[in-house]
């Protein structure tokens, strides 16, 4: 049954009396959840804390790997602990690995990212129901020629 609302909520539509697209509760958490991972701490005006801190070490050197993705992986969990209370059992899991992207016109350079492929795999507190999320996330760029 979809009875949630959509993300971004369009809110001159709502005002006009137009209504606003609904999902489900699968969809809501997810969009949630993709909401609190793309938005950098204090970006929301109202509350500083919600965001994620991936963004604070977007361009850091990370020699030592494992410390670096257990910072994250932590702080994944305590804000979606927090701001995703429809969620229990939380477990975040993160994969690194490099992207090399070439560029569209005639200059070969070509332009490597950090790809942060993160899983969540948690219950819906409501019916006990599994929960699988998955986002891609791309950071650090660096320019070769």
């Amino acid at each position: 049954m979809n009875q949630f609302l959509t993300q971004p909520v369009n809110f001159k539509a709502l005002m006009s009396g137009d209504g606003h697209p609904k999902c489900n509760l699968h969809q809501s958490i997810a969009q949630r959840i993709h909401l609190v991972l793309v938005t950098n701490m204090g970006e929301f005006r109202s509350d500083s804390e919600f965001g994620c801190t991936i963004w604070e070490h977007d361009f850091e050197n990370m020699p030592n790997v494992n410390s670096w993705k257990d910072k994250m992986i932590n702080n994944i969990r305590e804000v979606l602990e927090k701001y995703e209370l429809r969620l229990i059992n939380q477990q975040v899991g993160i994969d690194i690995s490099q992207e090399e992207f070439s560029s569209n016109d005639k200059s070969n350079m070509k332009r490597i990212k950090r790809r942060i492929d993160i899983t969540l795999k948690a219950n819906i507190k409501k019916t006990n129901e599994a929960f699988l999320f998955q986002e891609t996330l791309y950071i650090s760029p660096v320019w070769l020629d």
